[in-house]
Formats: structure tokens, sequence, C-alpha cells
């Protein structure tokens, strides 16, 4: 096996990678976004309340005490802890959409420069 398999086969990986991988997250993430908009929808028709799942709570189980009472009451970087925070407070569903767009994007660019550059260097081989 020489350098240019090597090479190749480096490039498969992480385009499996970063194509492949992107696409199974951000439909995972998808997935759990439709559930939970689906247990928003349940719990409105039953009590006719809009009570939406935040994940607020979910990320402070596994955040120290520190940096929960930094969110809440910051003494510095207070931007950055309402930036966060507001995301935080948010629905889930629409973080979730979000985050798993932005991971399709970016995954498939990565993707996409990987196959644009190995054919560039095949198209450099073949001269």
């Amino acid at each position: 096996m020489d350098l240019d398999d090597v090479f190749d086969r480096t490039l498969d990986i992480a385009h499996t990678i970063f194509g492949e991988g992107a696409v199974f997250l951000a439909s995972t993430g998808l997935m759990f976004a439709a559930g939970v908009l689906l247990y928003d929808c349940g719990r409105w028709l039953l009590t006719g309340n809009w009570e939406t799942v935040t994940l607020f709570p979910l990320v402070a189980e596994f955040l120290s005490y520190e940096t929960v009472s930094w969110l809440l009451q910051p003494e510095s970087w207070i931007g950055l802890a309402k930036l966060i925070r507001g995301w935080l407070h948010i629905s889930a569903s629409i973080s979730l959409t979000v985050a798993s767009i932005a991971v399709l994007v970016v995954g498939v660019g990565i993707a996409g420069a990987i196959v644009n550059f190995r054919l560039s260097l095949d198209d450099n081989r073949s001269e």
C-alpha cells in the first residue's frame, strides 16, 4: 500500500465521518425536535396552555453550581450569559432544529470540500 492509497483512504474516512455523520446527527436532532413539538402539542391539547419544554432544566443538571449561578446572576461576561440563557430558555424543538441544521450545513460543507479536494488531486494525478 503506497502513500497515495493511504491518503485516499483517509479522505474516504473523513468524507464518511463529516458527510454521513452530519446527516445522521442532524436527522436524529430533527427527530427529537419533532418529538418535543408533538409533546408540547399534546400538553396543549390536554391543558389548553402552551407550556414548552426548554433545555435549561436539562442542561442545568449537568453544569456545576458555579456555572448555573453565573448564568442566573452574572458578574462578568454579562452579554454571553444572556445569550446562553436566552438560547436555553427558548423551545427545545426550536433549539434542536437550529442546531441540527447547523450541524448539517457544516458537515456537508466539509464533506463537499473533501470531495472537491479529492477531485483536484485526481485531476493532478491524471496529468
